[in-house]
């Protein structure tokens, strides 16, 4: 199974991992995620590139304790599509519940042909 680097977000959100639980992330087999946390965005985010389609798939995770979110109303995950060249396309879900964002994320890498079964 895939796992997800955490430099940037050790970086960028070193609070995070203290208050955050990892084992809470989407688990998608077979999908190269690059980290794209940064600390300009109010959460950290992990994508897969689907060069074919010249598109980016992202998930953002916000903290799990709603206090802690920029605004209380953020859900913790959200999915969004995005061009080459970092435009955002669309969100695909914005949610709390991370069965959703798990069944977005693989039924997006299926559909663009990027999951790299092993």
């Amino acid at each position: 199974m895939s796992t997800l680097p955490l430099d940037l977000l050790r970086a960028e959100f070193p609070d995070y991992l203290k208050v955050g639980r990892v084992y809470h992330w989407p688990r998608v087999p077979g999908i190269e995620w690059i980290e794209t946390s940064w600390h300009n965005d109010t959460t950290p985010s992990w994508e897969f590139e689907a060069p074919k389609h010249k598109l980016r798939v992202r998930f953002w995770a916000d903290y799990e304790d709603p206090d802690m979110r920029e605004g209380s109303w953020n859900s913790r995950w959200a999915v969004t599509v995005s061009t080459e060249d970092g435009d955002t396309i669309a969100c695909i879900v914005d949610t709390d519940d991370l069965e959703r964002v798990q069944a977005e994320l693989r039924y997006l890498a299926n559909i663009l042909g990027v999951r790299h079964e092993s």
